[in-house]
Formats: C-alpha cells, structure tokens, sequence
C-alpha cells in the first residue's frame, strides 16, 4: 500500500531482500509526479493501482532516477510523459540496441552492470515489455510545476551512477535519493571513492531538505543524513589512498576510542576497495 510520507509525497516502499525499489509519488494541484518505474510491468501496476485510489490528479509524468534495470523495467507500461537525462537515455539505448541485436550478453563482454540491466530486460522485453525512452530529455537539471508544488530533477552523478538525479520537492523539503549514495557495483570491488562522495555531498546538502528518501532503505531525517554524510567524508578521507583493511580498521577504532561499528566496517572497506579497482 502506498505511504503518505508529507502533505504531497506518497510512495511504495521498497521490498527488504528483492531488488524492488521504492516508487514515488509526488502530488500538484494540477498533475503528479512518478518517481521511477519500477523493476517489472507488475509492480508498476501494482504501484498505479493503489495511485488511482487517491483524490488526487493523476499521474501525467515519470521521470528516473537511474538506468539500472529495477528502476525502469515498468515505466513503458505506465503510458506517461517520461523525464530522463542525457545519459539515461543514451544507457537505455544501448540497452536497446544490445537486446535487439539478439547477441549472447555475457559479463565479461558488457561489465556487470550493464550485463545485469540488458539480462533483467531481455528477459522482461521477451515477454512483451518495451524498453523506456524519454519524452523530455535534459542536460543537468530541470524545474517542473505540478501546480503549487515545484520540483528540481538534477543530475548530480556519483559512484552508483553517473546518470543518478534526485528529485527536490521544494515545498515540502523532501528529496528523493534512488541508489544516488550507493556504492559503486560495476568494479570487482564494490566501492566508494572519496573524490566523487564529495561533491557528490554537496550536491545534495545545497537543498533545504527535511526528509530523504533513498530507493532500499528508510527514510533519513535532516540530522541522520547529515550525521551518514559525515561519515562518509571522514571514513573516505581517513582511508585516503590506503588498502590494507584490517589495519584501518583498527587504526580507525583506536581512534575512536572504542571497536569499530558494523556501518563503519562497511565504508572502510568500501573506500578500500575504491582504492584496489584503481590498481
């Protein structure tokens, strides 16, 4: 069922231990807002029918927040106005192209993101499914009036993706996040790089936000993504080009003045394996 997560904002939360993200919702006195399409033709169905029991206008646009496959697989079905970036639309093309070509898609062939998008559509799009293509395609950022509610799509990047944006309601200072903060999947070694973490940050923290939402986990208040943030900048900035993790590890406990928590452990060596998929 949908959430109502402000006076304009309603989403269907993300499933713990699937790769189904988070769908949103954004409400205007004239039209609504999707944020993302989910990762089949069902889940959008599913997300469009609980939609359609709100007093509310109905959904006219769409628009992603990256190109992997469990964001986009369901936005053809939903029949609206699709908002994407440059570089989203060029990914889905190629996408296109590859499962068009009907050619053996391997790993090695097309790295593991782009192998794990085109396998998850191929086999969607065998079914009937039709790859998403943009209605309105943008550069950097884009200002959309829904009617007394206004939203900010920018394109700010970052390890997951370079195509990630965030969707800014700026009435309701609340932002919607996709995998925008994740790590980066494509390397051998899953990883953040603090050179990107960074401006990526700021980015982000240029916006009055209240709420964030990212597509697989709860919902961040102001203070507990400002309190991940930093972090984020401290753990990358201590790792800085190092790659032995236990000593990190321990070196970062000590301190601390206390072990290591769990959270920390992961960005350590997240951050260290930045810095071995550089060598």
């Amino acid at each position: 069922m949908l959430e109502k997560l402000t006076d304009r904002v309603y989403v269907l939360p993300y499933e713990e231990g699937i790769t189904k993200p988070a769908l949103g919702l954004i409400v205007g006195n004239k039209y609504s807002l999707v944020v993302d399409g989910g990762h089949s033709e069902n889940h959008a169905k599913e997300f469009l029918s609980e939609v359609y029991k709100l007093n509310a206008p109905s959904p006219k646009y769409l628009t992603i927040t990256h190109w992997h496959w469990d964001h986009v697989a369901g936005g053809d079905t939903m029949n609206l106005t699709n908002i994407i970036n440059q570089k989203t639309q060029k990914n889905l093309k190629d996408v296109d192209d590859l499962i068009n070509k009907n050619e053996e898609l391997t790993v090695d062939k097309l790295g593991k993101v782009m192998y794990n998008t085109a396998s998850n559509l191929k086999e969607q799009v065998e079914d009937g499914l039709k790859i998403l293509n943009g209605d309105i395609i943008f550069k950097e950022q884009v200002e959309l009036n829904l009617g007394e509610v206004s939203c900010i799509i920018e394109n700010v990047g970052g390890d997951h993706s370079t195509d990630s944006n965030i969707i800014y309601v700026e009435d309701e200072k609340f932002m919607f996040l996709g995998d925008g903060i994740y790590r980066d999947l494509s390397k051998e070694h899953k990883c953040y790089h603090i050179e990107v973490m960074k401006p990526l940050i700021e980015k982000i923290m240029k916006y009055d936000t209240e709420y964030y939402l990212t597509a697989h986990k709860p919902i961040y208040t102001k203070e507990a993504m400002k309190a991940h943030f930093d972090s984020l900048i401290e753990i990358g900035e201590f790792v800085d080009s190092r790659t032995d993790l236990r000593n990190l590890t321990l070196e970062y406990g000590e301190k601390k003045g206390r072990q290591t928590t769990a959270e920390e452990r992961f960005l350590i060596g997240s951050f260290v394996n930045g810095n071995k998929n550089k060598k």
